[in-house]
């Protein structure tokens, strides 16, 4: 009975054991990194002076966005879901597909899109290569027709 006792407890993974995940981390550094560039560099440039790029409440939504990311994807809902309980894994589920894009979306600002693709033009404020063959500069629009529209 001790035996087969000890073969048992050998066989079941230890759900509860840390493991690292770097995959996760460096997703989230990325995401950080990528929203804090576009509101501190991007966001000031394209809106009127004065204005803040995001609200405070934008932040908070995407905080609570990473959060739930980083919940969902990291120790102990990831490896309890991917080793021991279907359950846990349907909730992360849930939480990636129905609380964490909401709160991104409520984390983007109203005139985010337009900041890199407003008119005139296919890039509008950063100057693509539309805009720059407009100008004379000598290259070749990749993605407007001469007439300024879009393939």
């Amino acid at each position: 009975m001790d035996v087969l006792a000890a073969a048992s407890a050998a066989a079941a993974p230890d759900v509860w054991r840390w493991q690292p995940h770097p995959e996760v981390w460096v997703l989230l550094a990325s995401l950080v990194g990528l929203y804090a560039y576009a509101v501190r560099v991007i966001g000031p440039k394209v809106v009127p002076a004065g204005q803040r790029p995001v609200s405070r409440r934008q932040l908070v939504a995407f905080a609570g966005a990473v959060l739930v990311l980083w919940a969902a994807s990291d120790y102990p809902v990831h490896d309890l879901s991917e080793e021991y309980l279907f359950s846990v894994h349907m909730v992360q589920h849930l939480l990636l597909t129905l609380v964490m894009p909401p709160l991104f979306l409520l984390a983007t600002p109203a005139g985010w899109p337009t900041w890199c693709w407003a008119t005139p033009g296919c890039g509008g404020r950063c100057g693509s290569s539309c805009d720059r063959w407009r100008r004379g500069w000598p290259t070749t629009p990749s993605c407007c027709s001469p007439t300024g529209r879009r393939w």
